[in-house]
């Protein structure tokens, strides 16, 4: 589906549309005035915060404190960690440990809250708590790993079709220093977003083909899609216009 027909299906009150359309508005994916990007996304969000879809509430908490909202975007990420949410709970951990300053001092108390936070959101997946917890004095709870909550919620962007997700996920697999190492799949997902007209997906389809990765070597395709960047209308950032414009003249 394109972003007009899952903007029908929120405005009919699916769920899952809801927190396309609002996600769409939060990663500034949808060509529209950039000074509506941030109403869009908080009207959008708000109504999966309203529903406990927790993803939506956690975006929906970022637009909070973006609009300088502290105490609201607590709430609100205490109220998902109460539903289960692990990176919720990472959040509320944060503010706990005086980030955003909307707790008057960061007392003992607060530290032995922030441990016990850090540890749910440990539990729950959000394996980069590790060390927050380490810091503040605390034991590092013994759980058995499994696929990173990060990596989960990217998956499940990805699924949906949210362009930057695709780009995003697809970035850590074709990456060397990582772990994931799956370049085809990598390949696969840039194509999904480029074909949205994501202008880093975009570029890095004529990145892959001019390097072999995940694909053979195609300098011609690598020219295909360099010229797509340069020509412009895409949405996503950074600008990789002047990169591609470097890219293909080396290409010649």
């Amino acid at each position: 589906m394109n972003f007009e027909e899952y903007l029908k299906k929120a405005e009919a009150g699916d769920l899952d549309a809801m927190y396309y359309v609002g996600s769409s508005y939060y990663d500034g994916t949808v060509q529209c005035d950039p000074a509506e990007w941030g109403v869009k996304a908080r009207f959008w969000l708000g109504k999966c915060a309203e529903k406990n879809h927790v993803m939506g509430m956690r975006k929906y908490a970022k637009c909070m404190i973006i609009s300088d909202k502290y105490q609201e975007a607590y709430n609100v990420y205490l109220r998902a960690s109460e539903l289960g949410d692990a990176q919720s709970a990472y959040e509320v951990a944060e503010f706990y440990c005086g980030e955003y300053e909307i707790f008057e001092t960061v007392a003992d108390s607060l530290r032995d809250k922030a441990i016990e936070f850090y540890k749910k959101a440990y539990v729950g997946g959000c394996y980069h708590a590790a060390g927050k917890i380490v810091r503040l004095g605390g034991k590092v709870p013994e759980v058995e790993q499994n696929i990173d909550l990060r990596l989960k919620d990217l998956m499940y962007d990805a699924g949906l079709g949210l362009m930057e997700a695709q780009f995003a996920l697809g970035h850590l697999y074709i990456r060397e220093d990582l772990n994931y190492k799956q370049p085809e799949t990598g390949v696969m997902l840039f194509r999904l977003a480029a074909e949205q007209k994501h202008m880093p997906a975009t570029y890095f389809m004529g990145y892959v083909n001019r390097m072999g990765i995940g694909t053979k070597k195609n300098p011609e395709e690598a020219r295909r899609w360099y010229n797509l960047v340069v020509k412009g209308g895409l949405v996503g950032t950074p600008d990789y216009t002047a990169f591609a414009l470097e890219e293909l003249d080396k290409l010649g």
